[in-house]
């Protein structure tokens, strides 16, 4: 028993390298293809609902799961704000959902009921591995 203890423990240390050696990959590719997809779509201007909401940012994540051996896609969500002039109560608000973007990438909670207009848009997609190995764009969207 004290043989396979030791295997155990042995076993547990190398899952454990494995692990971070994984969530490191994993970082590398979500931060390279949130990189490319800004700087692919940096600038870009969208309409919705008679507003104009231009590109500010990019969130992006890759999560894999010890449950499949297949590569996840990478997630991606672009972050566009509006472009029109905003009141104080507006300002403040998209100020605070840029610094969560900024800070922490992910995109917060819009709360459209406090505001008679969207301050900004989210759109998501995915991309797999080799476009991000390949610097190949994805072409499908959802804009929200």
């Amino acid at each position: 028993m004290k043989h396979l203890k030791k295997e155990l423990q042995k076993a547990m240390i190398e899952r454990f390298k494995l692990y971070n050696c994984i969530k490191g990959i994993e970082k590398l590719f979500s931060e390279q293809a949130k990189e490319m997809t800004f700087e692919k779509y940096n600038g870009t201007k969208i309409k919705k609902d008679n507003l104009v909401y231009e590109l500010y940012g990019v969130a992006s994540a890759l999560q894999s799961s010890e449950d499949y051996a297949t590569l996840p896609e990478i997630d991606l969500s672009l972050f566009f704000i509006i472009t029109a002039e905003l009141d104080k109560d507006e300002q403040e608000e998209l100020k605070r959902a840029k610094n969560i973007l900024d800070n922490n990438n992910y995109i917060t909670y819009h709360d459209s009921q406090k505001f008679k207009r969207k301050l900004w848009v989210e759109m998501y997609y995915n991309i797999d591995i080799d476009n991000v190995i390949e610097n190949r764009k994805s072409k499908t969207f959802l804009l929200t």
